[in-house]
């Protein structure tokens, strides 16, 4: 019998959008991090993970709107620490945290994308095609 190995963080890995690269993306992991680490040990487990990126999607959701108040399941979570957590220590550190929100926000790019594109586009010619129909 084959034994079935642990998934490593790389097979969930891609590439980062250009906004995940800023300092103030950055900045908002570290401070989730720090918010969510409640023992203050430098690690994290798994509920203050959960935590952590909680407060990344609701701090994104002020400037990037309802596009970002759709945060991934806790059982997404829950496997992307499996797979961070090499040592089975039951800890992440902070570039691990940061690593997993970037996976865990890279959707996010194209979400907001197509929610403008929609608010843009679609609604203007909504209401115009109700105001055209009201005779107004």
């Amino acid at each position: 019998m084959a034994t079935e190995s642990k998934p490593t963080i790389d097979k969930y890995k891609k590439p980062e959008p250009f906004w995940m690269k800023t300092k103030a993306f950055k900045g908002l992991c570290s401070w989730a991090f720090k918010a969510s680490d409640r023992n203050s040990t430098g690690e994290v487990n798994k509920d203050e993970l959960y935590a952590g990126m909680l407060f990344v999607h609701l701090n994104l959701a002020k400037y990037a709107g309802p596009a970002a108040c759709y945060p991934p399941t806790r059982d997404v979570v829950d496997e992307l620490f499996e797979a961070s957590d090499d040592n089975n220590s039951g800890g992440i550190d902070e570039e691990e945290f940061r690593v997993i929100m970037v996976i865990l926000c890279s959707q996010l790019t194209f979400r907001i994308a197509a929610y403008y594109i929609i608010l843009i586009t679609i609604v203007p010619y909504i209401i115009w095609t109700i105001l055209k129909f009201m005779d107004l």
